[in-house]
């Protein structure tokens, strides 16, 4: 049988009274993985091609080229991705992106579920051309089983942005 994922009110109903022995192995080996939550990663250590940015409009992040752990979260490169497997929760959820763009730009890096719902963003970066800038996003979001977690890059002017290194991260909490 497979571990189980269970949120705080199943682990209180399952552990509340142990007095007739009836807490199987696999009831234990369930609020092991539940306390250990869910978590999973991406990351970029080598830098990627450019993509290009079209003014105004933001576009996903596609430089991802490397997995991290993860359990109750699974991590697609080809998609540039995260997906939540484990029930609805709440999840810590941290981003980072070094980069460079081709021409002085204000950029902003953000946060996205379902490719469509910010999160959270970091404010406008003032980039010059060829410079490097590192964005750090750290916050918590409710999450449901099945939701997706992306970064997305918009800029002021257009132009290739070229990431160096990147990490997009999921922990479940509850």
């Amino acid at each position: 049988m497979a571990d189980t994922q269970r949120t705080l009110a199943a682990l209180l109903t399952l552990l509340a009274d142990n007095s007739t022995g009836a807490i199987s192995a696999q009831d234990v080996r369930d609020m092991l993985v539940s306390v250990a939550g869910g978590y999973g990663g991406l990351g970029l250590t080598d830098g990627s091609a450019a993509q290009t940015l079209v003014a105004t409009t933001a576009a996903k992040f596609t430089g991802f080229d490397a997995t991290r752990p993860s359990s109750g979260v699974t991590p697609s490169t080809g998609n540039d991705e995260l997906t939540i497997d484990d029930a609805d929760a709440d999840y810590s959820i941290s981003a980072a992106l070094t980069f460079s763009i081709d021409t002085a730009a204000d950029v902003e890096v953000s946060v996205v579920k379902n490719d469509s719902v910010t999160l959270f963003k970091s404010g406008a970066i003032a980039v010059a051309s060829g410079e490097v800038a590192r964005v750090e996003l750290d916050d918590i979001a409710a999450l449901a089983a099945g939701d997706t977690l992306q970064v997305y890059v918009e800029s002021d002017t257009a132009g290739d942005l070229t990431g160096q290194q990147a990490s997009l991260k999921a922990k479940r909490l509850n």
